[in-house]
């Protein structure tokens, strides 16, 4: 009985390190396919924690209204700094900003981000920050939004592939040795998570 058992232990053993080994080969695989497959896509619009919003606007009463119902904790978040008086807001509006990324088939995709003065502490971490896309349709009704991503990390960009009519969503937080990283694609109603994986930084090991 106890060289059967001993037996068989020997058989899982080569069975689980081949299929550590074919894992490895796969994951290996798949990261030279990626290396293979050309150069990235263009970055067509960029956000990060600290970066400037020149260029943005203060978002419109329906386009704050469709976010707000969508994600509840996030009307918390905003409330709370309205209540402490983070700066001189008097709504909601005020520790938001919005810029219209692209137009693609009739329909307007706007990046959302809070305000970097007033600044509004419940809307960022140690050092990346919340945002939000929200997509417009132009022609059938141009003041009805809808949430396509609900999202944070220290870099947001929108690149140039496409899936269902509508530009990927790259993603990056990072740390010390490296960033996650995040593509979205559309589905023809809302943003997913197609790929993520782990960027590593060469300089780290340095």
């Amino acid at each position: 009985m106890t060289k059967s058992l001993g037996k068989l232990m020997i058989i899982l053993s080569g069975l689980i390190g081949l299929v550590l080994v074919i894992g490895l080969y796969f994951i290996r695989s798949e990261r030279e396919q990626k290396k293979s497959a050309g150069p990235e896509p263009a970055v067509l619009f960029e956000s990060s924690t600290e970066k400037e919003t020149t260029g943005y606007a203060v978002p419109d009463d329906d386009l704050v209204a469709t976010l707000v119902k969508a994600l509840p904790d996030v009307e918390e978040f905003l409330q709370i700094c309205l209540d402490e008086k983070k700066g001189d807001a008097s709504d909601f509006k005020g520790y938001l900003v919005a810029y219209p990324v692209m137009e693609r088939d009739g329909k307007s995709l706007y990046f959302v981000r809070p305000t970097l003065e007033p600044y509004c502490s419940t809307l960022y971490g140690a050092h990346a920050f919340k945002f939000w896309f929200l997509q417009r349709d132009a022609g059938k009704n141009p003041s009805k939004y809808r949430l396509v991503l609900d999202s944070g990390a220290d870099i947001a960009e929108v690149v140039a592939s496409v899936h269902h009519g509508q530009n990927d969503i790259k993603t990056q937080y990072c740390v010390a040795d490296g960033c996650e990283v995040r593509i979205f694609h559309f589905n023809g109603y809302a943003y997913w998570a197609a790929e993520n994986y782990f960027e590593k930084n060469t300089m780290a090991d340095k």
